[in-house]
């Protein structure tokens, strides 16, 4: 469960992105609702070359870097 505040802040978070300006403050609200947040360490792997997208991740705070890997590596 989300707190109330944090809840708030993933709003206007969400509410500041161009994709989602659309959206009314109950629709912001009920995706702030099933939004997970993540911490990744720096080199972390989120996802593999090929994988399926069953998600959207959002960039709060820092960098990802993508890379396509051959099949020599």
């Amino acid at each position: 469960m989300i707190m109330q505040e944090s809840q708030d802040k993933t709003v206007d978070f969400l509410a500041d992105l161009p994709i989602f300006q659309h959206l009314t403050d109950e629709q912001l609200a009920d995706l702030a609702d099933i939004a997970e947040a993540y911490s990744f360490s720096r080199g972390s792997i989120i996802a593999y070359q090929r994988d399926v997208a069953d998600s959207l991740y959002i960039v709060r705070d820092g960098r990802l870097f993508a890379t396509a890997v051959d099949d020599q590596g």
